[in-house]
């Protein structure tokens, strides 16, 4: 005979045995804090008869189960944006994207995300209940809310505008929480549940941003290379883009431009944002020379070599983007600037 499984859909949770009743009780209790989440964490609070270890560990196997489905979500809608977007994104984006999933699904991070996810919320919203509810508050209820509250990431099942539910009902689902069990005003459940918690990320952020950054590349040195791999794939991408629009504005003129500035109406926004940075934060530095009425040369180089970039991309009215100056290889596509940064001796070349 099967198991029954009660009514209360946090009891069913909590109390289910078996693979096929966690699964069933499961969608109960995602229904249940969709539809009516106030009912829910309520019932949580009053619920008893079941071990607290037994809690705790159903409690932390919910929000894993939905973590690692929104991070296949997050992967799909990458890859459904890539191949269904085309006339909505550009070639530039697209790029990046591509290359984005491909780094980060190839990361020591990407398996341990959902629970890196769990924890940094679980530590900021801990700290928000302890300074404004007080410190003698009990942070036990705080492991249930932020555990919960991740039935919201069912959202990321839609396409584009999941993350937007998703964010807003995850933080609807915590000031529910936080109000039911600490039993505060819903000022007070914002206060410390919301705005607390986002002043403490931006505070530090600011302050310890720069170090962390070079904690991680110290620790991690491949996010060095990865970003390097980045912003060489979108310099590339970007002379691209420059040198076709300058082809596209002679169409129309009759002659080249005599500076980047005039090709705004031609380049994507995301291009001349970047190309325009005076901080550079793409990596890459533009300059485009126009020569005469018929010829003109574009060059990205690296702000910093090896550092920033591994490759300086020369092109001109050939429509050939090169490696290193005029007489450099010839990158047809993104695949062959992959399979040069494989190369041995390609750091040299393109730093020729």
């Amino acid at each position: 005979m099967s198991q029954r499984i009660p009514t209360s859909s946090i009891v069913a949770w909590e109390q289910a045995d078996g693979f096929g009743a966690m699964l069933r009780s499961l969608a109960v209790a995602v229904a249940s804090l969709l539809l009516r989440p106030v009912d829910f964490f309520r019932t949580l609070k009053s619920a008893g008869g079941v071990p607290v270890r037994q809690r705790v560990i159903r409690a932390l196997v919910f929000a894993l189960l939905l973590g690692y489905l929104k991070l296949a979500f997050d992967v799909a809608n990458i890859f459904w944006l890539k191949h269904l977007s085309s006339h909505v994104i550009s070639p530039e984006l697209r790029a990046q994207m591509s290359f984005v999933t491909f780094s980060a699904m190839h990361s020591p991070f990407f398996v341990l995300r959902p629970l890196l996810v769990l924890a940094v919320t679980l530590v900021f919203v801990s700290a928000g209940i302890k300074l404004v509810l007080g410190f003698d508050k009990s942070l036990f209820p705080v492991f249930f809310i932020v555990c919960y509250k991740s039935a919201a990431d069912i959202f990321y099942a839609l396409p584009v505008v999941g993350g937007l539910f998703a964010s807003v009902w995850g933080l609807a689902l915590i000031l529910i929480g936080v109000r039911e069990l600490y039993g505060v005003p819903v000022w007070r459940a914002v206060t410390s549940a919301v705005i607390l918690p986002f002043l403490l990320i931006s505070f530090l952020a600011l302050s310890v941003g720069p170090a962390l950054n070079r904690t991680l590349i110290k620790f991690y040195p491949e996010l060095r290379s990865q970003v390097m791999r980045l912003n060489d794939m979108t310099a590339y991408m970007y002379t691209l883009s420059i040198v076709n629009a300058a082809k596209t504005y002679k169409q129309e003129l009759g002659f080249y431009p005599v500076n980047l500035d005039v090709l705004k109406k031609y380049i994507s926004r995301s291009v001349t944002d970047d190309v325009s940075d005076p901080n550079n934060a793409s990596g890459y530095v533009y300059s485009y020379i126009k020569q005469d009425e018929s010829h003109f040369t574009v060059q990205a180089s690296p702000v910093k070599m090896n550092a920033s970039g591994r490759f300086v991309f020369y092109s001109d009215e050939t429509g050939q983007v090169r490696l290193g100056g005029p007489s450099g290889a010839v990158i047809r596509d993104t695949q062959e600037l992959e399979m040069h940064e494989q190369a041995p001796g390609s750091k040299k070349e393109g730093a020729s």
